[in-house]
């Protein structure tokens, strides 16, 4: 957001905040996006402002694929930057792993994920890993055996644990 615009550097930053817990995700009233607020604002500006984020607006077609629409980010001074599904945009593909993630974090309790910052060795830094698993159908939190894995936020590839 420094330059006036979304660019991958943000949106890696967000899938790795929203990965430790720092993003807290719920859906907006409408049913169209979910929105990553900063958990760090709540504890006063001079930390949140580090970071220059105060929230992430994740759009999506309102039907069973929840098919990426755009990004909004609004900064600490009530800037707002737009990132639109265009198949142009380059940073789409990237747009829609937020959206993803931002997804499974508004099905968690309290809308934050714990995973952890990793190395991943596709990504050739240390980015955010989930810790996810396959959930039998009607029996709240049962672990399916064998489905246990370790995604990395950013790329996608999952490791067996």
């Amino acid at each position: 957001m420094e330059r006036g615009r979304i660019e991958e550097p943000d949106l890696t930053e967000i899938l790795d905040l929203t990965a430790i817990g720092k993003l807290e995700w719920g859906h907006d009233r409408s049913g169209a996006a979910a929105i990553g607020t900063n958990v760090d604002y709540s504890m006063g500006a001079g930390i949140s402002i580090t970071r220059n984020l105060l929230e992430v607006r994740a759009g999506y077609v309102p039907d069973e694929w929840r098919a990426f629409s755009y990004l909004r980010l609004t900064s600490m001074t009530s800037d707002r930057y737009y990132l639109d599904n265009f198949p142009n945009e380059p940073l789409s593909p990237l747009g829609s792993r937020v959206l993803r993630v931002a997804l499974i974090a508004v099905n968690t309790r309290n809308g934050r994920l714990s995973g952890e910052m990793q190395s991943c060795h596709h990504c050739g830094r240390p980015t955010g890993h989930l810790e996810l698993y396959d959930a039998a159908h009607g029996i709240p939190e049962a672990v399916m055996s064998g489905s246990e894995r370790v995604e990395c936020v950013t790329c996608g590839p999952t490791f067996a644990h």
